[in-house]
């Protein structure tokens, strides 16, 4: 990992590409990315009919 970074000029910046080829950085990203996703919410499946605001969420609903 110290010999990708020695390689690039003072004050560039690592690429994903350079991350890439840091085999312990690299997981370290990816872990990263599975705990806090960049994108907010998912999607789920309703497993019951539920009521919330007023309004019935059907059993099955996405």
């Amino acid at each position: 990992q110290e010999e990708i970074a020695k390689a690039k000029p003072p004050g560039d910046v690592l690429s994903w590409d350079d991350l890439s080829r840091m085999k312990y950085t690299w997981r370290v990203a990816l872990e990263t990315l599975r705990v806090h996703p960049p994108v907010f919410g998912t999607f789920r499946t309703v497993l019951r009919d539920i009521e919330y605001g007023g309004y019935v969420i059907p059993k099955g609903w996405k």
